[in-house]
């Protein structure tokens, strides 16, 4: 089941645009490869417990859940349209229809999406969408309304930086990237750019829980197998290449030339093409227990 609100647009900035490259890379996210912190908490919870999965973008994360949670709910919530459309679709493709519901919606009119809904959820999920957000503790203070007041969670999995932690080899035009990537969203900077990660424990206890409510810990991903690097590259080339997305035009209007572009997207590709080549991206998580 699917609605749509015509709410207006999030007042946020999503760094990397709502485009097809994105959608690709989001995509490739799953419970293995981002929650497994929660599947304990899922375990102990009534089979028919109820899950918001706030940005849940084009579905993978929510469907997966719902294949191996059959008899609960799963809600997700998404401001883009493209990313409702694929989460929808891949709900029917893996026969998950009846236990998940997909809305468009953003964080700042959620109990409006939410109507009845609002503070009934046994848990309240997002997955690397705190960062997008300029008033983090004020999403969390929203996901905390949400969630059931008697000890319901609410659990988030935030990057430690913004644009990688680590590639190697470091190639000049990834380098270059990193340095692009900092100046889009503000920062200034060559290198790795601080992400949300190390403050979410900091943000949770800003949004009203007590320390001896919050369980803490850190996670990575890591590719380094051709599928994961091909994934990964497709959709930095995507993002580079694609002259209509919001990426690029936040490129362009940093002064950096289509030339430099290039040599980004090359820099990618050896990258991808190299048996030594890796990265790695460090991420936060808190589970928070209303209460």
């Amino acid at each position: 089941m699917t609605s749509t609100s015509t709410l207006p647009p999030p007042k946020d900035t999503f760094t990397t645009g709502y485009n097809k490259a994105s959608l690709d890379r989001y995509a490739f996210r799953n419970v293995q490869t981002c929650c497994t912190y929660l599947l304990p908490y899922l375990s102990a919870l009534p089979p028919n417990f109820t899950f918001l999965d706030l940005g849940c973008g084009p579905g993978s994360i929510t469907a997966d859940l719902a294949s191996r949670f059959p008899d609960a709910h799963f809600t997700g919530v998404d401001p883009a349209q493209l990313f409702i459309d694929k989460a929808v679709a891949l709900a029917a493709e893996r026969g998950v229809s009846s236990n998940t519901s997909f809305i468009k919606g953003a964080v700042e009119s959620l109990k409006e999406v939410l109507g009845d809904k609002w503070g009934t959820f046994d848990v309240v999920h997002c997955h690397q969408v705190l960062n997008h957000i300029k008033e983090a503790v004020a999403a969390m203070q929203t996901m905390k309304g949400a969630a059931r007041a008697d000890g319901g969670l609410v659990a988030a999995r935030e990057a430690t930086t913004t644009n990688g932690d680590v590639f190697y080899p470091l190639l000049p035009g990834i380098a270059a990237w990193q340095k692009l990537t900092g100046e889009i969203i503000g920062a200034q900077k060559s290198g790795p750019v601080s992400g949300l990660g190390p403050r979410l424990l900091e943000v949770a206890l800003g949004a009203g829980w007590r320390r001896e409510q919050i369980k803490a810990g850190a996670s990575s991903w890591c590719y380094s197998e051709p599928p994961e690097k091909k994934m990964w590259v497709e959709s930095m080339v995507g993002m580079l290449q694609n002259k209509e997305s919001d990426w690029y035009k936040k490129a362009v209007g940093t002064g950096v030339k289509e030339e430099e572009l290039e040599e980004m997207v090359e820099a990618w590709k050896e990258w991808e093409g190299r048996d030594e080549s890796w990265c790695v991206f460090v991420s936060a998580e808190v589970v928070c227990r209303n209460g």
